[in-house]
């Protein structure tokens, strides 16, 4: 079961005084930027349980999420990380 952005948001803070990662930012910003978890798990193409583990750091991401994540929450155009047309 997902919980929205707020939520996840702070236990993100309770976990920065633990220690946070670039996987958890990122995908924290993402999530933030899609208006939760819900819509960063469609965007992802992921089930929202793998997202929520990715968000709070009880699990590692795969490459291509990560890295989707990345291209997204730096591209001016988060539609078209690429550019095209």
């Amino acid at each position: 079961m997902s919980v929205n952005v707020q939520t996840h948001f702070c236990a993100f803070c309770k976990l920065t005084a633990m220690g946070s990662n670039v996987f958890t930012e990122c995908f924290r910003r993402a999530a933030m930027k899609l208006g939760g978890v819900r819509e960063l798990a469609d965007y992802l193409h992921e089930p929202v349980d793998s997202v929520d583990h990715w968000l709070i750091g009880t699990m590692r991401p795969p490459v291509r999420a990560f890295l989707r994540v990345v291209d997204f929450i730096t591209s001016k155009n988060p539609s078209d990380p690429y550019g095209r047309g």
